[in-house]
């Protein structure tokens, strides 16, 4: 068994303060040229840039090129994943698994992450993404998979909270004390999200500020920011808006409590939203975000 992840970046070399990104789908090169001065690294779904069903890897070349013009600038990469189900009792996506070999192979990553979920039952996606009950046999069975993917990729792995779309089951644990566990006995990393957070305030009354206490801050190497509608009366997880002033003084608060083990903030927004917002208002968030990470300097 792995012991918890020690408190300290695993980027040592960013300076001193948390080193801004942005989620890229790999679809707007015009938009990727003009955020690159504004960005440290980019964040990558593996999804949108190929895939590997059917036993093909196919990759989306243009998206790729996208890729290798960002890394012949200086920027690094991080890969953050959707497709592969950890969750799913009958077993991660194997499908999943083998593009992100191939994917790895051609892109230098600094660490990936997933989301602490699952996509899939019996093999058949499920069109959205459900929340873990936190038992203990869930616990066991999450640890063992992370476990498994650290052994395969040998690079930095972190997982990621979820919004729940459907009612609580009887646990055995907080959100917290699960998170809290997968951590300590795997020795992963933990991707905070934010935005998350707000949606579970919102729409399953999370207690912020005992979740705060609970949770240990100093596993977090990452945060997402973003923003969604409300629906109603349910906030969504759908990654098409500005920023509210309220997400960012969150994620501030997260750094701070963290001790300066926060490397990266990270801005997600759907491809399909970005012809509505317009390059201005995207560029306006990215300098948003590198305030905020200037203010955190040490």
């Amino acid at each position: 068994m792995q012991t918890q992840v020690e408190s300290r970046p695993i980027l040592e070399n960013r300076e001193g303060r948390p080193l801004v990104a942005f989620a890229y789908e790999g679809c707007n090169p015009d938009l990727l040229e003009k955020i690159l001065p504004l960005i440290d690294i980019l964040e990558l779904p593996p999804d949108s840039f190929g895939n590997g069903e059917n036993g093909k890897i196919t990759f989306v070349e243009p998206g790729m090129a996208q890729i290798d013009h960002a890394l012949a600038a200086g920027k690094r990469m991080i890969i953050h994943g959707i497709g592969l189900s950890m969750g799913s009792y009958d077993g991660m996506h194997e499908p999943y698994l083998n593009f992100l070999d191939a994917f790895l192979e051609r892109v230098p990553a600094v660490w990936h992450s997933e989301h602490l979920g699952y996509t899939r039952v019996h093999g058949d996606y499920l069109g959205t993404m459900l929340h873990l009950p936190r038992t203990r046999e869930v616990l066991d069975m999450i640890c063992d998979r992370v476990m498994a993917i650290q052994d395969r990729y040998q690079i930095p792995f972190l997982v990621e909270n979820i919004v729940r779309l459907l009612p609580d089951e009887d646990n055995e644990f907080t959100d917290a004390a699960f998170i809290n566990a997968i951590c300590e006995r795997t020795g992963c990393g933990l991707l905070l999200d934010a935005y998350n957070l707000e949606c579970e305030i919102f729409n399953n009354r999370l207690d912020i500020d005992e979740f705060l206490a609970e949770i240990n801050l100093a596993n977090v190497r990452e945060i997402h920011v973003a923003c969604g509608y409300e629906h109603k009366g349910f906030l969504l997880d759908v990654h098409c808006l500005g920023l509210k002033q309220s997400t960012l003084d969150l994620a501030e608060r997260i750094i701070q409590g963290s001790g300066g083990t926060v490397d990266v903030l990270t801005y997600e927004l759907l491809s399909q939203a970005i012809p509505r917002m317009g390059h201005d208002a995207i560029i306006a968030e990215m300098k948003r975000l590198n305030e905020v990470c200037n203010r955190h300097e040490q």
